[in-house]
């Protein structure tokens, strides 16, 4: 049989412990400017009634400019980071989706591998018990030649992403009746080419 694919992560974890450490950062630096606007220095004399009523006007007035534009620039910097994060999460929810479609596929190869005596070039679509091609909403179709898995992803996952080919390649030992993986694609996207390869 085929080896477990182990390059599905726990996404959900992963999306938890993300935004538990976005949260964290937001209460920190809030935390921050609040202790800063509390402790402002001021150079007013507060021994004069006057000045104090002033004073007082002043604060009830809400925030200054300067104050304004730190907090849009604390949430410039969050949203900067948490962004790009969070799509290239969404990206692998769906490069996971993609790769379950492909189960089935690397176990008919797996069991074509083994009946043929570790043989790959009968193993193909609709042929020796490979299944003919499907598609689901992250795949536009998958083709397996001589026991190489080509999937076509479809639209709507990301860019540089969209319509790119993942290609999973068996290799198995002389003697051995167990399949290496190897997974490629030929997307340029940065975090796909280390989420599909990271285990080769």
């Amino acid at each position: 049989m085929g080896k477990g694919d182990s390059r599905t992560p726990s996404l959900s974890n992963e999306f938890r412990c993300f935004f538990i450490y976005i949260l964290n950062l937001a209460r920190c630096v809030l935390y921050l400017l609040c202790t800063w606007l509390q402790n402002k220095p001021t150079f007013s004399d507060t021994t004069n009634p006057q000045v104090i009523i002033m004073n007082t006007s002043k604060i009830q007035q809400g925030f200054t400019l300067i104050e304004l534009m730190i907090v849009v620039a604390i949430i410039g910097i969050l949203a900067s980071i948490a962004i790009p994060a969070f799509t290239d999460y969404t990206i692998k929810a769906k490069l996971a989706n993609a790769l379950t479609a492909s189960a089935a596929y690397r176990t008919a190869v797996a069991v074509c591998a083994q009946e043929a005596g570790g043989i790959l070039t009968t193993c193909d679509s609709g042929a020796s018990g490979v299944p003919a091609t499907s598609a689901t909403k992250e795949v536009t179709s998958v083709a397996v030649a001589d026991g190489i898995i080509t999937i076509v992803l479809a639209s709507g996952i990301g860019t540089d992403v969209d319509g790119t080919n993942i290609v999973i390649a068996p290799t198995i030992t002389a003697g051995s009746s167990v399949l290496k993986w190897t997974t490629t694609t030929t997307s340029t996207h940065a975090a796909t080419k280390a989420y599909l390869e990271k285990n080769n």
